[in-house]
């Protein structure tokens, strides 16, 4: 057995650390948006509206992600849902 490449030890790296990377980016995620907030927030806006605003743009940057990542199982679970009122009706 060689020794590991550099690339090998960084592809190492990131799946050992991979769950630390994602709660780092998830707190300056969190500190962007504090920042934002009260920038929007001094500067006069509106908390009503801040909040539509803020849950507009998550609409739509998770929509795409819900449509094409949870499409095949919804077809399973349609499929299953009108398989048992099928069968229900007909009994």
């Amino acid at each position: 057995m060689g020794e590991l490449t550099f690339c090998e030890k960084v592809s190492a790296w990131f799946r050992n650390s991979k769950s630390y990377l994602l709660i780092l980016s998830l707190q300056f995620g969190s500190a962007g948006m504090y920042v934002l907030t009260m920038d929007a927030l001094n500067k006069g806006m509106s908390h009503y509206i801040f909040v539509v605003y803020r849950n507009v743009i998550a609409t739509i940057a998770l929509a795409p992600f819900a449509f094409f990542l949870e499409r095949y199982y919804s077809i399973l679970f349609m499929k299953s849902c009108y398989t048992q009122s099928s069968i229900d009706i007909f009994m």
